[in-house]
Formats: C-alpha cells, sequence, structure tokens
C-alpha cells in the first residue's frame, strides 16, 4: 500500500527536527538527503525496478562500449576543454529539433560545454551514442556507477561507523510505521560515499568553473563533491518541486551548525506557480530562486509530427509502477469507450525510463483491443502528445503540470490511499486536478 504523503513529509520532518542529520556524517556531509529520498520513494511505491537485460551479452557489450567511450571523452575534456563548465544532466531532456539534438533540460542562455547524462536503461538510451561521441559526453551511470561498485568492496572500514545508526534509524521508522531494512539503510550509505569519492577526485581533476545540475535531490554525493570545489551549485527544474517532494523540504535546516547538507545555492524554476511551491517549501530565500520558462515546451510545441488528429485520444502517462492497477483501468476504460460507440482511441505512453518488460502486462491484457496503443516512438514528445489530446491521464507524474498549462485540466488516477497529487487538488482546486474514483468521472466528459 501507498502511504500518505503528507504524513510521511511529516514524519519525516520530526527526525530532522530531533536532529537525524547528525546521525550519518561523511567528511562533514550529513548523508540524511539522500537516505530521506530512498525511504520516500520506497514507501509511496516510487522507486525504480533494477534494470534486467532480456538479451545479457548484448547488454554487457553495450555497457563495456559506454565506459570506454566515456573513459576517452573525461580525458579529452581534461585535456582540452580549458574553462570547464559542467553540467549533470539525463538523457530524457534530448531531443530532436531541427535535425540536431538539443538538451531540453538546460534552459535558454545557459551554455555548458562538458555534460556528464545518466542514461537510465541502456536500450533507450543507446540509440543516442552518437550524441555522446560527438559532444564528449561521460555517461554517468555507466562510468562512475560502474567505478562504484568496484571500489566498495575496498571501502569497508569506511561503512562500519554507521551500523549502529542504520539499525537506530530502522527501529524508530519501523515505530512510525516506516518499514526500511538496515540493508536498504547501508545500500544507500555506501554508494552514496563510494561515489562521492569518485567524484571529488574527478572533480578535483577537471576542476570547473561552473554547475549545473538537473534533479539535484537524487545527486546529492554530486553535491557534496561540488561543494568541496567551493563552486555556487545551480540546478535547474525537471519534475516536481515544492514542500511535497522529499529532496526540497528540510525542517531546522538554518539551526544545523557546522554540519554541510549537499543541497544546491540557487534552483532555477519553469514560472511563477513552481517559485511559489518551491518557497512555499522553506528550502530557499526568494533571492535563490529564478524564473527561466520550460525551454522543452517551447521547443515542441512548434513541431507537428504527431500523427494522431487532435482530440482524437485519451492519453495515459505512465512511470513504471503499480503497472497491474493501470493495467486493469486502461482495460476498463478501452471496453467502455468501444460500448459508447466512441471513435476516441486510448494511448500510452511510457516513461523514458520504463523497458518494455515494465509495461508488458499492459501489452498482454490489452494486445486485442483496436482502439488502444502504446506509443515509445520518441520522435513524438510527450509534450506534443498531452496537447494534442482530448484528457491527460497520469499516476504520480510532472505530466500532469503540462497538461494543466497545456489543456487547463488532469486526471490522476486514485491508488486506494492519498497521494502528493491530493495535495494539489486540495489547494488549486479539483476542477484542475481531477481525481479518478471510478471510470465513470472520465466517461462523463466524453458524453459531454
Amino acid at each position: 500500500m501507498i502511504k500518505e504523503r503528507k504524513n510521511l513529509v511529516k514524519t519525516l520532518e520530526e527526525f530532522e527536527k530531533n536532529g537525524v542529520y547528525n546521525w550519518f556524517l561523511y567528511n562533514n556531509y550529513s548523508m540524511w538527503p539522500a537516505i530521506k529520498v530512498y525511504i520516500s520513494h520506497k514507501e509511496t511505491n516510487t522507486l525504480r525496478k533494477k534494470y534486467v537485460a532480456g538479451n545479457k551479452l548484448g547488454f554487457i557489450l553495450k555497457s563495456i562500449s559506454i565506459f570506454f567511450i566515456s573513459l576517452f571523452n573525461i580525458v579529452w575534456v581534461s585535456l582540452f576543454v580549458r574553462e570547464k563548465h559542467i553540467c549533470f544532466g539525463s538523457f530524457v531532456g534530448l531531443i530532436q529539433h531541427d535535425k540536431r539534438y538539443i538538451d531540453s533540460l538546460i534552459p535558454e542562455g545557459h551554455n555548458y560545454n562538458v555534460h556528464i547524462l545518466n542514461c537510465g536503461h541502456i536500450s533507450h538510451f543507446f540509440p543516442n551514442i552518437k550524441y555522446v561521441i560527438k559532444n564528449k559526453c561521460i555517461v554517468d551511470n555507466y562510468f562512475f556507477g560502474i567505478i562504484s561498485k568496484i571500489i566498495m568492496p575496498l571501502l569497508k572500514n569506511r561503512f562500519k561507523p554507521y551500523h549502529e545508526n542504520c539499525t537506530k534509524l530502522k527501529d524508530q521508522l519501523h515505530a512510525c510505521g516506516i518499514e526500511i531494512t538496515q540493508r536498504e539503510l547501508l545500500i544507500v550509505i555506501k554508494r552514496y560515499i563510494s561515489l562521492y569519492i569518485i567524484y571529488r577526485f574527478t572533480l578535483k581533476i577537471l576542476n570547473p568553473k561552473k554547475a549545473l545540475l538537473i534533479s539535484a535531490y537524487t545527486k546529492t554525493s554530486h553535491c557534496a563533491a561540488l561543494k568541496d570545489l567551493l563552486l555556487e551549485i545551480i540546478e535547474a527544474q525537471h519534475g516536481l518541486i515544492g514542500p511535497q517532494t522529499p529532496g526540497y523540504n528540510y525542517a531546522n535546516l538554518k539551526s544545523v551548525n557546522n554540519i554541510k547538507i549537499p543541497i544546491p545555492d540557487k534552483v532555477l524554476v519553469y514560472n511563477d506557480f513552481w517559485k511559489k511551491e518551491l518557497l512555499a517549501s522553506n528550502y530557499l530565500q526568494e533571492s535563490d530562486v529564478s524564473i527561466v520558462g520550460n525551454k522543452k515546451i517551447d521547443l515542441v510545441m512548434n513541431k507537428s509530427n504527431n500523427p494522431y488528429k487532435k482530440k482524437s485520444y485519451i492519453l495515459f502517462t505512465g512511470q513504471g509502477i503499480n503497472m497491474k492497477e493501470i493495467s486493469d483501468f486502461l482495460f476498463d476504460l478501452c471496453n467502455s469507450i468501444l460500448s459508447l460507440n466512441s471513435n476516441l482511441h486510448v494511448l500510452y505512453r511510457p516513461h523514458p525510463k520504463e523497458d518494455p518488460k515494465d509495461y508488458e502486462i499492459i501489452t498482454n491484457i490489452l494486445c486485442y483491443h483496436s482502439n488502444f496503443s502504446i506509443i515509445d516512438n520518441r520522435e513524438i514528445s510527450t509534450e506534443k502528445l498531452i496537447a494534442d489530446s482530448a484528457i491527460h491521464i497520469s499516476y504520480n507524474s510532472a505530466c500532469h503540470f503540462d497538461a494543466i498549462h497545456l489543456l487547463g485540466k488532469t486526471y490522476f488516477l486514485d491508488p486506494g490511499d492519498a497521494n502528493f497529487m491530493e495535495y494539489y487538488a486540495n489547494k488549486y482546486g479539483t476542477k484542475k486536478f481531477v481525481k479518478i474514483t471510478n471510470i465513470n468521472d472520465i466517461l462523463n466528459p466524453i458524453l459531454e
């Protein structure tokens, strides 16, 4: 079951008020932000599944090739790029525009010449390998991630001091109804420390003058290593940002003395809505939050590559979670639309990090429905699909806010317990954020 996010946020805030920042220190940095994000993702069922390769030999060969391409690129960058402006980004931001690739997550007017990208599923990323070679990119999780796993066994003595506090935290979380094992907490700590050591070593060699991070709350070891260089860390918004997101709400931050928290110094947000949300979390001062627009929406809305007619389909944007519930819902929705003799189609758009194995259950259940399709063609942007849809539906997704911007309304699937979309529905109105309690909540707008 999914925990109520409001109660989860308050529970974790109580730990912060009681000094949990001090429990997990490494080189005077608190590892609590990394632990907090893991706890929140697990409790809200948003942890990504470990990628299982269908073709193991192909997976190994691709991994090795990406590793050595990244190694060559990092050597090239260190030797031939003089003033380095570094961006820790994600491949999901890469889009084709005017026959060239653009990183849509980097705001307009911000230029970086060293790109370290997290690639997610290798099967989705590998078609972009030419971009990696041409732009001398380093692939974060298939370079630094592999090295961290290699050096982790050599760091056993550095992990031992945290066993007692991991047990202590596990027991106190259990008392609050949150089930996390000591082993899970230690894995987060081991990963943080090993990556921090690697990034610190690499960044000292690269000596960047400027740094931008995408989704900094998932890159706490990056932040710590960058802060060691006394760099101002800027984060560009990607997805949700604000008081309901675990990486953007910390209690008693100002009272933490002589402890460094690996978080950005400034954040660039899409618009005034997100600026207000971020300031509501007491995460940063108003002067540290700047509005830069949504480059991706601005780019893709000028393209007309959608083969589906406007308002001819209902779009469900996925996240690779709760697939059984989603497949059952889509099955009922398709059958109900057919019973109405409606020409509406139902499209499922997988998350960029979803693998076909993730949505295999949807494929199997709906393969015989003539009014259903899975749209995994990345040449059609998700934003364009949303803009041209009759109705947008999702679960816990930043796509809801693109739908609000483009359609004025979005529908969210009710998981049975409250999720963070409840917060937005209560705050901004149920006419914009519509909770689906049964299939009629979708059928009624169609009939109208």
